[in-house]
């Protein structure tokens, strides 16, 4: 009789990661164990993926910890210790796969988040995050006393956060790499420190505005209703500062109260001007006089704490005895994610203008084309509904519902008030959107707006279009006037097919629907990717097809010579020629000669092969 064999089950990868912990308090020294060092290390490596951790020897990662422990032996309270190194392993030699960057400092809100964008935003890539929270008591001098992983007297978590980084040798300045996320550590601590500061300056503000007769009632009441919004929750708050509107030689600045910063905007100079509203033009600068309320934009800056985005502007206008405006109060921040999830008819501000748009397209209510126009209002970017006037959400909102049910491009336009970025909304056929395509029309709108750099996003749903909105930063001081008709069209080229284009082409150059429809069947998958974006435009193409079309088939050959409109400078006297023939390619021994017997120096050339739907091919030579 068989014995049975009794299997056992193969280790999780869990029981693997804590038997590699256990092996790494193992290899804490004798010297310098101890109750602090073995607990330290333990809650070091605990809430770390066991994926992270099964290829590391136990060894090493006892020294890495211990490593981080010696760093943060003493402490200024409220001194974030940073450095950032190559680490070296426990055979004593540098790790120079990975920078390190360690940190200690008190826990707080955004920490992770805010330093793991920081690295990202340098262009570094993170390999290994370790975050654990270590409860600490230290003494009067910042020495580290005790270490426990359970709250009690005296002691107070900190934050041991080590970020390993891959070094692909395109990193050589760890000094900038430090000096930046000590910057983004000095935000993180002025917001969360001044985070109840400032939404009670909101409150303040709030309770103020109620005060003013300038402006009619309903819209004060929208006013503070948003205020109210923002301090709900749906805002977060990372710097406040008050502004007086002042004249200074005939011009109007805005001058910081001293004292009143808060969070981000703390350690501004205090009595000096605003510099972004200095660098704007007096036609934008005037509208800081203007009988508005409230000003909701988007800042130049990218924010540094939480997220990286641009940030959120909320201003509030100050108003004098004489109702005239004589300064703000200005909330910089980030609408929190929770918003893009909110109705936008129940957001303060935001819902009066859907109300407006709704009623002055005088649809009937709860028709098909009504219920179409809720829709486009509900789907539009949620930033872009904050500063966008009731006047251009109705013209843009009527647009989109005219076209929403033609496969074709659109484009629509909002410049900012301050003139630092255009806002383009644009539509294409969904079945035509590429990554390549988006870039296409990215590079475009920036030329077209001489822009600086943009971003974008992307909404593909049923919908038989792509919506991509770009917001293209610009340079105030230099307006552009540009011809959005004009634009709208070079886009809807670009989005074309590359067989749309081709026919097109043949069309311009035939003048005949029905023979360019017969060539593009021949040659609309004729040329392969790396030709179309050889030829750039598909009328360059079109001029090859004839001379594909008019080869002599007893000669089997046809010949061009060109120039193109962009050879100057060193290539002003290149001449280019086209040798055409059919079957297969020439050889060059055969060609060189004959051209050479004309005194001409051949400095490149390039094969292409063109497979017709007939099965013959042609190849280029291109001279």
């Amino acid at each position: 009789m068989e014995s049975k064999q009794h299997l056992q089950p193969p280790e999780s990868i869990d029981e693997k990661a804590d038997q590699l912990r256990h092996r790494v308090l193992e290899q804490i020294p004798e010297n310098i164990s101890n109750p602090n060092t073995r607990q330290f290390v333990s809650q070091y490596y605990a809430d770390v993926p066991p994926e992270d951790l099964l290829d590391r020897d136990a060894a090493d990662l006892a020294k890495l910890a211990l490593d981080h422990l010696e760093f943060g032996r003493r402490r200024d309270i409220g001194t974030p210790l940073v450095r950032v190194y190559y680490p070296e392993l426990a055979e004593q030699k540098p790790d120079v796969r990975h920078i390190t960057l360690e940190i200690v400092t008190d826990d707080m809100p955004f920490l992770v988040d805010s330093v793991s964008m920081e690295v990202n935003r340098q262009g570094l890539i993170i390999a290994l995050t370790i975050h654990p929270l270590i409860r600490v008591r230290r003494d009067a001098d910042g020495a580290l006393m005790e270490v426990d992983d359970k709250p009690g007297p005296d002691l107070v978590a900190e934050s041991f956060l080590r970020i390993e980084i891959e070094n692909d040798a395109m990193t050589e300045d760890l000094a900038e790499i430090e000096t930046e996320i000590r910057r983004v550590l000095r935000d993180v601590a002025f917001t969360v420190q001044d985070w109840k500061s400032m939404m009670e300056r909101a409150q303040g503000v709030n309770q103020m505005t109620g005060e003013i007769t300038a402006i009619p009632n309903e819209e004060v009441g929208e006013a503070q209703a948003f205020l109210d919004w923002l301090v709900a929750g749906h805002y977060i708050f990372l710097g406040y500062r008050e502004y007086d509107l002042l004249e200074r030689d005939g011009q109007d600045v805005l001058q910081l109260v001293n004292g009143s910063g808060l969070g981000i905007l703390r350690e501004e100079e205090d009595g000096s001007e605003s510099r972004s509203f200095g660098v704007l033009p007096p036609h934008v600068r005037s509208y800081a006089r203007e009988q508005t309320l409230l000003i909701l934009t988007k800042s130049n800056a990218i924010a540094t704490v939480h997220r990286s985005a641009h940030i959120d502007y909320v201003g509030v206008k100050k108003f004098d005895q004489n109702d005239e405006v004589c300064g703000e109060h200005r909330f910089l921040g980030l609408y929190t994610s929770v918003v893009d999830l909110n109705d936008p008819y129940e957001i303060p501000v935001i819902r009066k203008k859907l109300r407006a748009v709704t009623k002055r397209s005088g649809l009937q209510v709860g028709s098909h084309s009504e219920k179409d126009l809720q829709t486009i209002v509900r789907n539009y970017h949620r930033s872009e509904l904050f500063p966008i006037s009731t006047d251009l959400l109705y013209e843009i909102s009527m647009g989109i519902l005219h076209s929403q049910q033609r496969q074709q491009t659109r484009l629509f336009v909002r410049p900012d008030t301050f003139g630092r970025y255009v806002s383009c909304l644009v539509f294409v056929p969904r079945e035509r959107y590429t990554t390549e395509l988006r870039i296409r029309l990215q590079k475009i709108l920036i030329e077209a707006f001489d822009g600086t750099n943009s971003r974008f996003a992307i909404q593909l749903g049923v919908s038989i279009l792509a919506r991509i909105n770009f917001w293209i930063r610009t340079d105030p001081s230099q307006p552009k006037h540009v011809d959005v008709t004009a634009l709208e069209k070079k886009l809807a080229e670009a989005s074309r097919t590359w067989q749309e284009q081709l026919f097109g082409a043949m069309h311009a150059e035939l003048n005949s629907a029905h023979q360019s429809k017969v060539l593009l069947e021949t040659y609309g998958e004729a040329f392969p990717a790396s030709h179309i974006e050889y030829y750039r435009t598909a009328g360059a193409a079109a001029k090859d097809i004839l001379l594909m079309e008019s080869i002599d088939q007893d000669k089997d050959v046809n010949m061009a010579l060109y120039r193109l409109p962009e050879d100057t400078g060193d290539d002003a006297g290149v001449i280019r020629i086209k040798l055409l023939h059919l079957a297969y390619p020439i050889p060059l021994s055969n060609i060189l000669p004959i051209l050479e017997n004309f005194n001409l120096r051949i400095t490149t050339e390039r094969p292409l092969l063109i497979s017709r739907r007939n099965k013959e091919v042609v190849w280029i030579h291109v001279f």
